[in-house]
C-alpha cells in the first residue's frame, strides 16, 4: 500500500538489463532494438554523410578514439560526441609531441625522451600543450585556432553547460578534423590524381 509520503515521488527506472539476462525477454529486447536501428537507419545515414572525409598518418594512439568520436556523431549521441572531439584532440596532440620532441644533450648526441619521460607530459593541460607546438612552429596559427575553439566547446559539455548538443557535436567535429588537416591528414600533402597519391606541387 502507497504512503501518501511516497505515491508521488518521481523515479526514473531502467530495467532493460532485466530482459537482456532473461532467456526469453532478451528475443523480444533484440526484435525491439532491430526495428529500432530499422527506423533509425536512415538518419545514421544522412549524420555519416556530413562527416569530413579522412585519410591520416597512423601515428601513436589516437585513431581509436576519433573512430569512437565519428560513430558517436553517426549515432546521434551528440552530448558524448563533444567530449569525444576534445579527447581526441588532446591525444592527438600527445602522439605529436612524442614524435617531434628531442633532447640536444651535447652538440653531437641528440636523444628521444623516453616512453616513462613522456608519460609526464600527460598531466599538461591540452592549452599549454598546444601553445608550446605553435610557438615552435610545428602547427599553424588555423591548428592553434581550431583546438582552442574546441577546448571551449569540450569545458562547457564537460561541466553540463551545453545548450545546443547536435549543432555544438558538427561544430566540434569540423574543429577536430580542420586540426587534423592542418596536422596528420595525407592530404596535407598529398592529393589523389586517377585513383593514385602523388604529392602536391610545391608552393612557390
Amino acid at each position: 500500500m502507497e504512503s501518501e509520503e511516497t505515491s508521488n515521488i518521481p523515479i526514473y527506472c531502467d530495467f532493460i538489463p532485466n530482459h537482456a539476462n532473461d532467456p526469453h525477454l532478451s528475443l523480444v529486447l533484440k526484435e525491439s532494438l532491430i526495428e529500432k536501428y530499422k527506423n533509425e537507419v536512415d538518419t545514421e545515414i544522412s549524420r555519416i554523410a556530413t562527416l569530413p572525409i579522412l585519410m591520416v598518418h597512423p601515428i601513436g594512439e589516437y585513431i581509436e578514439l576519433l573512430v569512437e568520436a565519428r560513430k558517436v556523431y553517426s549515432l546521434g549521441f551528440f552530448y558524448s560526441c563533444v567530449a569525444m572531439c576534445g579527447i581526441s584532440a588532446e591525444r592527438i596532440t600527445k602522439d605529436i609531441l612524442s614524435k617531434v620532441i628531442a633532447i640536444k644533450k651535447t652538440a653531437e648526441d641528440t636523444i628521444t625522451p623516453s616512453i616513462k619521460a613522456f608519460e609526464q607530459l600527460e598531466r599538461v593541460d591540452l592549452s599549454s600543450l598546444i601553445r608550446f607546438l605553435f610557438e615552435s612552429e610545428v602547427i599553424s596559427q588555423k591548428a592553434l585556432k581550431s583546438v582552442k575553439n574546441l577546448i571551449e566547446l569540450r569545458n562547457q559539455y564537460a561541466h553540463a553547460r551545453g545548450k545546443s548538443p547536435q549543432k555544438d557535436a558538427l561544430t566540434a567535429i569540423t574543429e577536430l578534423h580542420s586540426y587534423i588537416d592542418e596536422t596528420l591528414s595525407v592530404l596535407k600533402y598529398y592529393e589523389i590524381q586517377n585513383g593514385h597519391l602523388v604529392p602536391k606541387p610545391a608552393q612557390p
